[in-house]
């Protein structure tokens, strides 16, 4: 061989390795979210949206059109024991879990959608409680949790037409109170990558799902259903790539 190939080769060699290495340290994550969706919405669909793509984990965001639609709505504890049955069954296929509580609701633009007679709780007492319940259920399944009601509360999100995370009059021109802003789905990404990213719990080249209703879906958003603009997984992709590049 010339000996003025050689250094061209190498190139090639070298750039083929780092290419194989970077694919094999690769998280892709799916947005599983579907606007309306009760946990027993995601039980019809566990099979074809959830198991059949062999996700290594599953992050499931889900309880706001349980507790709180009030044309979907169910009893509390169907909502438990659906939620009880998702959990079990991804569990006999040792797909790894993180719950995730959603956050908390402007309760007066809530009511301006839904009854405010057929609640037997106020909502974000209701979201509270679901919160504290998959805390319960993960610690007795010893999966994951993440506790974004907690998070949002403390910040004393959402605050009336005054802050910039729960889409309102203020900050998008809309009687919402539910649905988060880019901003808010960004806080719920980090805090999900920060829980995942504490310890090497979730190991390189992982398929991840993300599954629930319109939240994880990213409803009003850019890139809506998908991993692309502003919706939570597609702000989680983001974090991971950035994981990947510093990594090497």
């Amino acid at each position: 061989m010339r000996v003025d190939k050689v250094p061209l080769l190498i190139g090639i060699l070298f750039a083929l390795f780092s290419t194989n290495k970077i694919n094999a340290q690769s998280f892709t994550v799916i947005n599983a979210g579907i606007s309306g969706n009760t946990t027993l919405d995601v039980l019809k669909r566990l099979n074809r949206d959830v198991i059949a793509p062999k996700p290594d984990l599953v992050i499931l965001m889900i309880g706001t059109n349980d507790l709180l639609n009030t044309k979907k709505s169910m009893s509390y504890h169907d909502f438990e024991n659906n939620l009880n049955e998702i959990v079990n069954l991804l569990g006999m296929r040792n797909i790894k879990m993180l719950l995730v509580s959603p956050p908390p609701v402007d309760e007066y633009y809530l009511y301006k959608r839904h009854d405010k007679n057929k609640f037997f709780q106020k909502p974000n007492t209701l979201l509270m409680r679901a919160s504290q319940f998959m805390n319960s259920l993960a610690r007795n399944e010893q999966i994951r949790f993440c506790d974004v009601y907690t998070l949002f509360s403390k910040r004393e999100i959402p605050k009336h037409n005054q802050d910039l995370y729960i889409r309102n009059k203020k900050n998008s021109n809309a009687e919402d109170g539910v649905h988060p802003t880019s901003l808010g789905y960004q806080l719920i990404a980090e805090a999900i990558f920060n829980h995942l990213n504490s310890d090497d719990w979730l190991l390189s080249d992982s398929k991840i799902l993300c599954l629930g209703d319109s939240i994880t879906y990213g409803k009003y958003m850019i890139g809506q259903g998908t991993t692309k603009g502003n919706t939570y997984p597609a702000f989680l992709q983001r974090l991971f790539d950035q994981k990947i590049i510093n990594s090497q």
